[in-house]
């Protein structure tokens, strides 16, 4: 079964297409400024511009799409997230498609949240990840092939992408600088998080979700993790000293990193009664594989 897969070099991109490959799949790479194994087949080209005939003329048994611009405004979403999904859509003439939707589209939650839960995007990013869903299932009623989005927690593990950073390295580069860490307020401090997913663990995911016959938008995640533990966890296996302290307890400094206030527990119990895939990747050993792959 021969996949057409976006986003193939992004960090997420490197954990999906040697999961594709290990359930008998036929992965064909999309990459626009970064590269791929040469094991992978690979095209070159831009979603957001016409599409080389290198796609468009063939048929695809299946489509992921990864890709995401991660722009920050609405013309930028629809220059180039929103027509990309367009195009691609476009070629969707059989077979499954997988897109890669977020948590974000919750909002800023504050507990547990099922699918069922109502959207509240709050970025030009989330709303572009609304759209795309709403696009892709509306496409899915008109052909009846399958289309699944997957609406991931916090992606966790080795960086493999040069050019995408993902938050964990973030958090890591502020505790090597020795910033401080502060808290919107004392439950962010001490209840705040996020669910959290690992890279083996979404690779799986994602070569799952394209033996579904249903149309749905889930819930893809590990295990719920508080900042804390992640802080202290990643600076434990460095040998850091972390600071941590609540907004308003000191003075501000200039270079402090600013904690999220959400609390983002989305847990997979519907994706996973519903397939074969379940998390196995815990916070432990999400942060040993992370760390090692620092030296």
């Amino acid at each position: 079964m021969r996949v057409l897969v976006t986003g193939a070099s992004s960090n997420l991109g490197t954990f999906v297409l040697p999961a594709l490959c290990e359930a008998g799949y036929d992965p064909v790479a999309v990459v626009h400024s970064g590269d791929v194994d040469d094991r992978y087949a690979s095209i070159r080209c831009d979603l957001s511009r016409p599409l080389p005939e290198s796609v468009t003329a063939q048929t695809w048994d299946g489509i992921v799409h990864l890709a995401s611009s991660g722009a920050q405004t609405h013309q930028e979403i629809l220059d180039i997230d929103i027509t990309a999904m367009h195009q691609l859509l476009a070629q969707w003439t059989r077979g499954p498609f997988v897109y890669c939707s977020s948590q974000t589209v919750y909002g800023v939650p504050q507990g547990v949240l099922s699918e069922e839960h109502p959207l509240d995007p709050v970025t030009p990013y989330d709303w572009g990840k609304v759209a795309n869903e709403f696009r892709l299932l509306q496409q899915a009623k008109e052909t009846g092939w399958p289309a699944n989005g997957l609406r991931i927690g916090l992606l966790c593990g080795p960086n493999q992408s040069e050019k995408t950073p993902q938050y964990l390295d973030m958090m890591t580069a502020a505790l090597m600088e020795q910033r401080r860490f502060v808290f919107p307020s004392d439950k962010a401090m001490y209840l705040g998080g996020t669910s959290i997913l690992g890279g083996q663990d979404a690779g799986r995911a994602f070569a799952t979700a394209l033996s579904l016959k249903e149309s749905a938008m889930w819930n893809v995640a590990g295990p719920y993790c508080c900042w804390r533990d992640i802080l202290d966890g990643i600076a434990a296996r460095l040998g850091l000293a972390v600071e941590m302290c609540v907004a308003g307890s000191d003075a501000r400094h200039q270079d402090d990193f600013v904690l999220p206030g959400s609390v983002s527990n989305v847990p997979a119990t519907q994706f996973a009664t519903a397939t074969t895939w379940s998390s196995q990747e815990t916070l432990e050993t999400i942060l040993d594989t992370y760390v090692a792959s620092l030296y």
